[in-house]
């Protein structure tokens, strides 16, 4: 998901944001915008990879209690 909608968007926002930077023509309103949208988007984004994150360590910890528990009946 994030792939597909967020980051494009974010993307997006982030050159607006920036556009000195990156040589756009863009209005200070537009510029602005983008800034108060960035946030919260990035925000969203951050949470997602944080959910992912914690996903993979549940996933490693059961992984191993298994892995300890079978070694444990085989001696």
């Amino acid at each position: 998901v994030s792939m597909v909608w967020i980051m494009p968007k974010l993307d997006a926002m982030h050159h607006a944001k920036y556009a000195d930077y990156f040589g756009l023509n863009v209005t200070p309103e537009v510029q602005q915008t983008a800034a108060k949208q960035f946030g919260p988007l990035h925000g969203l984004s951050q949470a997602g990879n944080l959910l992912v994150l914690l996903g993979l360590l549940a996933q490693f910890i059961l992984t191993w209690r298994l892995a300890t528990k079978l070694n444990q009946k085989e001696n």
